[in-house]
């Protein structure tokens, strides 16, 4: 049984060494020949094996980790991972190699802006000659797996890990446009994700599996535009309106247990909407589905139940309660559709006389205080991007002001 959890066994022996109390030379005789024992794994001819080992490789001394990690094996170690992903023939496989892959690319190490970054092992990857290859072939398994298993669930985890840095977003995305269609299906990974994006929680059994399918669909689509092309040249207009349509449709049952899920749904159906208002073929089709009277629809179903309203009006002393965790996911609502307001004014005079109501309305104030005071980074990056528009309304600053004085009381 070769760890069924890499990195906690890793993070296991790293404190087991710490901590330990064996006596030093019995313990470094062990050490010693454990390493020699991983080394020689690495030439395993079980896939799981050697993709284990170079887990465990992460958790050694730093001299022998430095070695195997030397510049000049890591091209052979990235090969080797992108090799197991692909061809894995277990799900324990896959899992590893996902994982490994990540922590190769991806740092952990807290930073000051909170956003990832890419380590000193990942920063030459997209030079390998073989990484569009390998990326396209990674892209393949979208259309070859189930895409409601775990499995195709780590693959959309390292394309969107990968898409989170900036050094990587163009690579990895025009890999994925170039990818031709498969033989035996006629499809390719794009209109794989917009397929799966289309999936019913219900259909998807793991209800992150849509959504982050639509999130790599919109990076996607995202380069397409912006490199000249259009979106339709990847993916029929009819499907890519009709998820937006369905994804900004999603109904918000407060009561149920996916009520986190519906909000994110619907903000990445916004999300990708937006992205494709960039279109000049599609902005059109995109103000007939993302209509002004839907547009606040929304955000009035979200100032009227969300619970982030009468809590951001409270005194801190008197927040004696949390609201519950989806709040900060309807709060994400708001905050994108005002963006996808403000992308659409210029071509639509409802769309414009919507977002100037919206600027206007006081209970705007305490999505945007919250997102600033209490979100994550993401969500406060979007707030204070959206701040410089609310600061077009006179009455804005001091509304503000209102919100701060409570919560300094």
């Amino acid at each position: 049984v070769f760890l069924r959890e890499n990195l906690a066994v890793g993070e296991f022996i790293g404190r087991f060494i710490r901590v330990s109390n064996v006596p030093d030379g019995v313990f470094k005789s062990s050490y010693k020949a454990f390493s020699r024992k991983l080394l020689k794994l690495l030439a395993h001819d079980s896939r799981i094996v050697v993709v284990s080992s170079l887990v465990l490789v992460g958790y050694l001394e730093a001299q022998l980790r430095d070695t195997v990690f030397c510049s000049r094996n890591i091209p052979q170690t990235f090969q080797c991972v992108f090799n197991v992903l692909v061809l894995g023939d277990c799900l324990m496989t896959r899992h590893i190699a996902a994982d490994l892959l990540k922590r190769l690319v991806v740092s952990d190490t807290p930073n000051v802006s909170s956003t990832p970054v890419i380590t000193s092992t990942g920063k030459d990857l997209i030079n390998y000659s073989y990484f569009e290859r390998s990326i396209q072939a990674l892209a393949s398994l979208f259309i070859q797996l189930d895409p409601r298993s775990e499995e195709s669930l780590k693959i959309y985890d390292i394309f969107l890990s990968f898409c989170s840095l900036n050094q990587m977003r163009i690579p990895i995305t025009m890999a994925i446009l170039k990818c031709p269609p498969k033989e035996q299906r006629l499809t390719t990974p794009v209109l794989s994700m917009c397929s799966t994006a289309q999936m019913t929680f219900d259909e998807a059994i793991l209800p992150d599996a849509p959504l982050k399918a639509v999130k790599l669909l919109r990076y996607v689509l995202k380069e397409a535009i912006e490199s000249g092309a259009h979106a339709q040249d990847y993916v029929p207009s009819e499907l890519i309106l009709r998820l937006i349509e369905d994804n900004i449709k999603t109904p918000v049952e407060t009561a149920s247990e996916l009520v986190s899920f519906q909000c994110k749904r619907i903000t990445e159906g916004l999300r990708l909407a937006e992205t494709v208002s960039n279109d000049d073929d599609l902005r059109g089709d995109i103000l007939d589905v993302v209509t002004a009277p839907l547009c606040a629809h929304i955000v009035e179903s979200q100032m009227l139940s969300n619970p982030i309203v009468p809590y951001m009006g409270r005194p801190i002393a008197m927040r004696n309660e949390l609201p519950p965790s989806w709040s900060a996911d309807g709060v994400s609502i708001v905050l994108e559709l005002l963006r996808v307001l403000a992308a659409l004014k210029d071509y639509s005079k409802l769309h414009k006389d919507q977002y100037w109501k919206l600027l206007k309305d006081d209970r705007l104030v305490p999505f945007v205080a919250y997102a600033i005071a209490f979100g994550n980074h993401e969500l406060t990056y979007d707030a204070l991007l959206l701040y410089t528009h609310c600061a077009q309304v006179q009455e804005f600053p001091t509304k503000w002001s209102g919100i701060n004085n409570i919560n300094q009381k």
